[in-house]
């Protein structure tokens, strides 16, 4: 039962568009969360309109637009960030 709760642990990530202009300190835009699997990711946009089903979390990218100063990143969440998770194994 152990091992098959761990197949199944998601890990959480954000998909975010970075400002590359130099110029601007300006913070990343958060497009859409998602949690990974070991045989599936789930990612839903940040405004809740569109649900995407991938084979993997680094396909999220495919739905993030760049532009000419614009670059996605897959950033992953911490457990830790989540508030009520804990990084200790319970078991």
């Amino acid at each position: 039962m152990a091992s098959s709760q761990a197949l199944r642990k998601a890990r959480y990530f954000g998909a975010m568009a970075v400002e590359c202009s130099t110029e601007d300190d300006s913070d990343p835009t958060v497009i859409s969360w998602g949690m990974s699997f070991n045989d599936e990711a789930h990612m839903v946009s940040a405004d809740g309109r569109n649900y995407y089903a991938l084979a993997e979390a680094d396909n999220a990218l495919n739905y993030v637009r760049g532009g000419p100063n614009l670059t996605p990143h897959l950033v992953w969440v911490a457990p830790a960030a989540l508030g009520s998770e804990s990084s200790e194994d319970p078991a």
